[in-house]
Parts: structure tokens; C-alpha cells; sequence
């Protein structure tokens, strides 16, 4: 199979050859797509790493690639089942880069407020306002 000009080999993802999978010499990349499930691919770098990845088709015609993970902290079925996730947006019409960044930015708006909640400043206006409201 071809993507983008580039040939992607399929095999059954195992440990043995997630680990194993290499770039080949002057090649910036290579990828390797799973033969279970036309889900999660494995990216090899010129510099050693890989990463799982899913490359998908926009409704608008547009490809796009999102790196789910290094296989160092991904199982092969962990890395599946967030690229089902992932697969589930798109069809949703929703962008899996803003629904992280949207996540991302709620998770640090409510630390923010619990800072804000729990510091010194707020608890010593809280105790003023007591002492002072009639």
C-alpha cells in the first residue's frame, strides 16, 4: 500500500516487531500498518523513534496524521482502541486537534480556579469579608 508516495508494509503488530521496526537507511521515515485493524500505523524515524500514528481522510479531502504514541508507553491495543477514539471524532465531523486542545484548556481553567479557590490572598479576603459583613 502507498500513502503519499511512500510504501507501507502490513504486518500483525507483536511486541517483538513494534520494537524491531526500523527507518530504512535515507529514508526520513517508514511506516508500518497493522493487518488486524486498519487502525493505528507504526512510524519509524531517521533518528530511531517510532511512534504510533493514525492517517486519516477529512471529510474535506484533506490527510491527516495524528501521533497517538511512543510504543514505550502504548500497547499495541491501547494504541487501537485510542485511535477507535480518534476515528469516532472525524466521523463526527469534530477535529481530534481541537477536541485535545479544548480538553487541555479546561483541564488548566480548572486548576487555575482551584488555585484560585485554595490561595492565601482569597482566604485572607474571605476572612475580611467575614469580620466586616454586618
Amino acid at each position: 500500500m502507498r500513502h503519499g508516495g511512500m510504501a507501507i508494509a502490513s504486518l500483525s503488530f507483536t511486541a517483538g516487531r513494534v520494537s524491531k521496526f526500523p527507518c530504512e537507511e535515507g529514508k526520513a521515515m517508514a511506516f508500518l500498518r497493522d493487518t488486524d485493524w486498519k487502525g493505528p500505523g507504526l512510524k519509524a524515524s531517521r533518528g530511531g523513534s517510532t511512534h504510533y500514528v493514525l492517517a486519516r481522510r477529512l471529510k474535506s479531502g484533506a490527510t491527516i496524521r495524528l501521533t497517538i504514541g511512543s510504543p514505550n508507553a502504548w500497547t499495541s491495543s491501547a494504541a487501537s482502541e485510542e485511535a477507535r477514539r480518534l476515528q469516532t471524532l472525524i466521523d463526527q465531523g469534530v477535529g481530534p486537534r481541537s477536541e485535545k486542545s479544548e480538553r487541555l484548556a479546561a483541564a488548566e481553567a480548572k486548576r487555575h480556579d482551584a488555585r484560585r479557590r485554595t490561595s492565601p490572598a482569597m482566604e485572607a479576603w474571605q476572612a475580611y469579608l467575614a469580620a466586616h459583613t454586618p
